[in-house]
């Protein structure tokens, strides 16, 4: 028995030194990337050594990696973002309050007073502006109660309509058994939307928006290199204005015998002159770790093509090593056109400005789409819209009240205004003018071109009633009046906030023994 197992022994001893014990090193997992978002580092360790002689490990320990998926929350604090809305409703409910990191996703029950809130209005929006561009992915924000409805998110660069005519990545999803936990409603942009301003925009004829946080993903625009930079004919993939720390490596030094000097680099058959400082420097070379290399700072410093290294050699000769760069360039889309229609649906339209080129992302979406315009401009009230005049006296047959609505004069003229091109009342009490719409409107604006002093302490009044002949409708506010200007065609403008429907738009002076003197009427509506 003894016997036989020392005889079994010798023999897995034998078959040991014969290699056939041997076993290959094996590698770890590499670790997440060490930062959430650009160039970071990631490490792994060796999870089994070789044995006997079995392979080793060979590689790094650490490797660049790059986190090209963003999430910026806090925007306030983290991207210095600040914050406009179309109204606030009071002093509790601040714009900022939706850009300041509270409340977090927890899925806590909701303090309304942690949000920003608008005035009721007609589709109230609030708008985030993130300093710079950002290639948005998603946009999350936390809606309070049914508040939340019918909530659009737009992205995109432009101040146009305050931001609400840029790009609609969609309709904020609503549940009611939530609505009162902090939940993040998420809207994805699809394809990705490059744009500075986020806007949430409420489509409601008269409520208020009530936005309690944003955040949202943005795409870094990064190619990952291939980490073999210092072999002879590596493609590396850079995208346009984005910095890379990783060097192009010409893999020579002064220790190689058949080195002699380097000389330079060229991009195609130019010589490239990198700055010799890092700072602020697109290119520049370095001589480190016995190696000369070419950093790249930013990719806007230069274009696609194929980067030579020269140096001469001990013998005279020069010696060249290249390495192909491919700079990819994303499609970027032109500005919407303005809508087909002044009020009311039509569609816009743009254009592709820049194509994608190699490896860049190509343009998606439609070239037209519907556009709804919410806010309109009535003027000429006798003629477009059939409306009628009325006024509580009449100065003479010169000064007869459809001169306020026959769309003479015109905005934007500032000639000097003849008096006779308008309606005047006797000197009265407190002298008014109605004008019949014949129809409901909702009502945001009130527009007036009234003339010299005859236009002090004129108020604007819109709803449905002739009680005290209409005079007693929702007051929208007081004319501004400027001496100044008091005799030329200048628009003197009255918002009713909210919104109000109404069919008498009613100009009323406040005055003891004076007249009222209205060359035109116009207004807006929703």
């Amino acid at each position: 028995m003894k016997e036989a197992l020392l005889l079994s022994m010798t023999c897995l001893l034998l078959l040991c030194l014969n290699d056939v014990c041997a076993e290959d090193c094996i590698w770890g997992s590499w670790s997440s990337c060490s930062v959430e978002c650009g160039n970071g580092t990631r490490t792994r360790q060796i999870s089994q050594a070789a044995t006997m002689s079995g392979q080793k490990c060979t590689g790094p320990l650490t490797e660049i990696c790059i986190v090209t998926s963003c999430l910026a929350t806090n925007l306030s604090a983290s991207l210095g973002a600040t914050v406009n809305m179309s109204s606030v409703y009071s002093s509790v409910f601040v714009a900022t309050k939706a850009i300041d990191g509270k409340p977090n996703d927890t899925g806590q029950i909701l303090n309304g007073t942690d949000c920003a809130v608008t005035t009721y209005s007609l589709i109230p929006w609030l708008q985030v502006d993130l300093q710079k561009e950002y290639l948005v992915s998603r946009v999350r924000a936390i809606l309070y109660d049914d508040k939340g409805r019918n909530v659009y998110v737009r992205v995109g660069n432009s101040l146009t309509n305050n931001g609400n005519d840029n790009h609609n990545c969609g309709k904020a999803p609503y549940d009611s058994s939530n609505d009162l936990n902090a939940i993040w409603r998420d809207v994805s942009c699809s394809p990705p939307v490059w744009g500075r301003y986020i806007n949430l925009q409420r489509i409601v004829t008269n409520h208020v928006l009530h936005v309690c946080e944003i955040a949202f993903n943005y795409e870094l625009e990064i190619a990952i290199l291939d980490n073999n930079t210092n072999i002879e004919g590596t493609i590396l993939a850079v995208v346009k204005n984005q910095d890379y720390s990783n060097p192009i490596d010409c893999g020579v030094s002064p220790d190689e015998t058949n080195f002699n000097a380097f000389l330079q680099w060229k991009h195609n058959t130019t010589n490239v002159v990198p700055s010799s400082s890092v700072q602020n420097a697109g290119v520049y070379q370095v001589y480190e770790n016995g190696v000369q290399r070419l950093y790249i700072k930013s990719a806007s410093a230069f274009d696609s093509g194929v980067y030579t290294c020269q140096y001469t050699a001990t013998d005279g000769s020069i010696v060249s090593k290249s390495f192909t760069l491919n700079v990819s360039v994303d499609c970027i889309w032109g500005s919407w056109s303005s809508c087909s229609v002044e009020c009311g649906n039509g569609t816009r339209t743009r254009q592709i400005s820049q194509a994608a080129t190699m490896s860049g992302q190509k343009c998606t979406g439609p070239s037209t789409e519907i556009c709804i315009v919410t806010s309109c401009m009535a003027t000429n009230l006798g003629a477009s819209l059939g409306a009628t005049v009325t006024m509580s006296s009449v100065f003479s047959a010169v000064f007869v009240a459809t001169k306020a609505i026959d769309g003479n004069p015109k905005d934007g003229t500032g000639q000097t205004l003849d008096s006779t091109d308008c309606a005047g009342s006797k000197f009265s009490f407190n002298p008014w003018l109605r004008v019949d719409l014949q129809k409901e409107y909702l009502v945001s604006r009130v527009r007036v071109i009234l003339i010299g002093n005859r236009g002090e302490n004129v108020y604007v009044r819109v709803g449905n009633s002739l009680t005290n002949n209409g005079n007693d409708n929702h007051n929208c506010g007081k004319a501004p009046y400027d001496s100044s200007n008091s005799y030329f065609a200048i628009w003197r403008d009255v918002s009713c906030r909210p919104p109000v429907w109404g069919r008498y738009i009613n100009l009323q002076r406040i005055v003891t023994n004076h007249v009222l003197h209205v060359c035109e009427v116009s207004f807006n509506y929703g």
